[in-house]
């Protein structure tokens, strides 16, 4: 009975992101650095460990030769804030789990990692392939990341899923040698 409520807000949440309007018609383009702090600023209620490698926004704005670096927002922030939830609903469960979110500029990486239960087999390996069902995460959510983050020329992986250690990952694509 105590997780009727929680389980309503998910399928409303997941009917919601079904019913949304396709992924490639939010193309709204943010400088990484406005991003950044826009997510710092929705999670400053929780306890999370942030780290930014990058040139700074104000030296961006002091330097007229260094161009801002644009991200699509929308692409951004349902990846995030998909990792962000998922690490803090496993909280729930492990209340001693730590949380990190790295960012760094070159090469780009955005890393979303924490110290709790790894996930086990074979959600793991089903998780960005898949709509799965998952005890504390959104399993249409973090696919339908994977599948933006594509379309936008990223990927999104486990980089590690061991316990003490799970990182998700989302970097650009490689880009094909223009030699061959």
């Amino acid at each position: 009975r105590r997780q009727l409520p929680v389980l309503a807000q998910r399928i409303e949440m997941i009917l919601a992101k079904l019913q949304s309007p396709p992924l490639e018609a939010d193309t709204t383009l943010l400088p990484l650095t406005d991003w950044w702090e826009n997510l710092q600023a929705r999670y400053s209620e929780t306890a999370l460990k942030w780290t930014y490698e990058g040139i700074a926004k104000r030296e961006v704005a002091q330097d007229s030769n260094v161009l801002p670096i644009l991200i699509p927002e929308g692409m951004f922030d349902c990846v995030a804030d998909n990792l962000i939830n998922n690490a803090l609903n496993k909280r729930q469960r492990e209340p001693k789990v730590s949380i990190s979110i790295s960012l760094r500029e070159q090469p780009f990486l955005l890393r979303v990692c924490d110290n709790g239960g790894s996930l086990p087999e074979p959600l793991a390996h089903q998780a960005l392939r898949m709509v799965v069902v998952s005890e504390d995460g959104f399993g249409v959510g973090l696919y339908q990341a994977v599948c933006w983050a594509e379309q936008a020329g990223y990927n999104l992986v486990l980089r590690n899923n061991m316990t003490g250690n799970v990182c998700f990952e989302l970097s650009p694509c490689a880009q094909p040698d223009a030699q061959g």
